[in-house]
């Protein structure tokens, strides 16, 4: 549903920054640092997360091949 409205979704966006270009000009640079901001954040965020499930997907299994030894 959302993939065949996005235009629904982004058009009106779009539409009232284009109307407001002489705001954007004024604070361009804290949007950038905002933008740059959150993509480290939620980059690092997404590395740690990874490397915390494969580290306790390793030792759930060497745990269940310990118990399958035994």
């Amino acid at each position: 549903y959302f993939i065949d409205n996005m235009g629904v979704f982004f058009v009106p966006g779009a539409i009232l920054l284009l109307n407001n270009l002489s705001l954007l000009s004024e604070i361009w640079w804290k949007l950038v640092i905002i933008i740059l901001a959150s993509f480290l954040i939620s980059f690092t965020a997404t590395y740690f997360s990874v490397r915390l499930t494969l580290y306790l997907r390793r030792r759930h299994q060497l745990r269940k091949e310990g118990k399958a030894h035994d």
